[in-house]
C-alpha cells in the first residue's frame, strides 16, 4: 500500500528524471523506477542543502525523500502518457546532413566547428544528429583555441561532449513535456560556465553564485559588497565561510581605523593572511598548554 501524502502531481524535475530512467531502461516498471528515483532524490537534496550551517540528519533526509517521492500509481499514470512520445523520432533527432540546413539553418561562421565534430563522430562510428549540430553552432565559441595569428582550432572532444549533453537534455524535456532542464535560471548558466572552463566550484562558492542577485537599494548605502553578500547568504541560511570571514575582518579593520581595500584580490589576500595568523595563534596556545 502506498504511503499517504505522496505528491499526486509530479514536478517538472521529477518528470524529467522518470523519463530519463525510462529512456535508458525501457523494460523497467514503475516499482523499479521509484526505487531508482529514491536514490536520485537523496543526491538532489544533498545538493540543495550544501553549505547550510547544520547538515541534514539521516532521519530528516528520509522524511524529505519520502515527502517528495511520487507513488507508484503516479509514476504508472505518467509513463502511460509519456511512453508513446519516446518512440516518435523528431526531425531534430535524425542524422545531420547538408539537406538539414534547409529547415534548420546554421550560421556560416559555425559550420567549420560543426564539420569538425561531424568528422569526429564519423571516425568514432557514433551518431550525430541535427539537434547536436544546432548545439555545436550555439556554443562552439567557448571551445575555440587560438593557435597563431588568425588560425584557430577547436577543443573537439569537449565541444562534442557538451553539445551532446545539451541535445540529450533538450530531447528529454520535449519527451517529458516540461521546461528545459534548469537552464532557465542561474544554475543553468553556471553549468555552462563550468563546462566551458572544465572546472567545478567548491560547494561554498557554488552556493554563493546561486544566491539571488543583490538588488540596488535593497540594503543601506553604507553597507559594503562583503556585508551585502554576507547578509544575503545569512537570509538564505547558507552561512558561507568566506563571506562571513571577510565581513568580520572588514569590521575589525574599521574598528582599528584602518582602510578596507576595495580591490577584491587585496581583500582575498588579507583574508588568507588572517586565517594563517589565527591558525598560528591556535597552535601556539596548544603548545603552551
Amino acid at each position: 500500500m502506498e504511503k499517504a501524502g505522496r505528491p499526486e502531481k509530479l514536478t517538472d524535475e521529477l518528470k524529467r528524471e522518470i523519463t530519463r530512467i525510462r529512456m535508458t531502461q525501457k523494460r523497467w516498471k514503475a516499482p523499479a523506477i521509484q526505487k531508482e528515483l529514491r536514490l536520485w532524490l537523496v543526491q538532489r537534496i544533498k545538493e540543495e542543502t550544501t553549505g547550510r550551517k547544520v547538515p541534514l540528519s539521516n532521519e530528516l533526509m528520509d522524511v524529505q525523500v519520502e515527502d517528495r517521492l511520487p507513488g507508484i500509481s503516479s509514476i504508472q499514470k505518467y509513463l502511460k502518457d509519456t511512453i508513446p512520445s519516446q518512440y516518435k523520432e523528431l526531425p531534430e533527432d535524425k542524422p545531420w546532413t547538408l539537406e538539414s540546413l534547409k529547415d534548420k539553418s546554421i550560421p556560416p561562421e559555425a559550420l567549420p566547428a560543426v564539420l569538425e565534430v561531424w568528422l569526429r563522430t564519423r571516425t568514432e562510428l557514433t551518431h550525430f544528429t541535427v539537434r547536436e549540430a544546432l548545439w555545436v553552432a550555439r556554443i562552439y565559441p567557448l571551445f575555440t583555441i587560438k593557435i597563431e595569428k588568425c588560425e584557430t582550432t577547436y577543443d573537439i572532444d569537449n565541444l562534442k561532449r557538451v553539445a551532446k549533453f545539451y541535445a540529450n537534455e533538450e530531447l528529454l524535456t520535449e519527451v517529458a513535456k516540461t521546461s528545459f532542464f534548469e537552464f532557465g535560471g542561474t544554475r543553468g548558466i553556471l553549468n555552462l560556465y563550468e563546462e566551458w572552463k572544465r572546472t567545478r566550484f567548491e560547494p561554498a562558492v557554488r552556493s554563493q553564485l546561486l544566491l539571488p542577485p543583490i538588488v540596488v537599494g535593497q540594503y543601506p548605502k553604507d553597507k559594503s559588497l562583503a556585508q551585502q553578500l554576507h547578509r544575503t547568504a545569512e537570509l538564505q541560511g547558507e552561512g558561507l565561510r568566506d563571506n562571513r570571514e571577510r565581513f568580520e575582518l572588514e569590521k575589525k579593520f574599521l574598528r582599528e581605523g584602518k582602510e578596507w581595500p576595495s580591490d577584491v584580490a587585496e581583500q582575498d589576500k588579507l583574508v588568507k593572511e588572517h586565517r594563517k595568523e589565527l591558525k598560528q595563534n591556535r597552535q601556539q596556545t596548544g603548545d603552551s598548554n
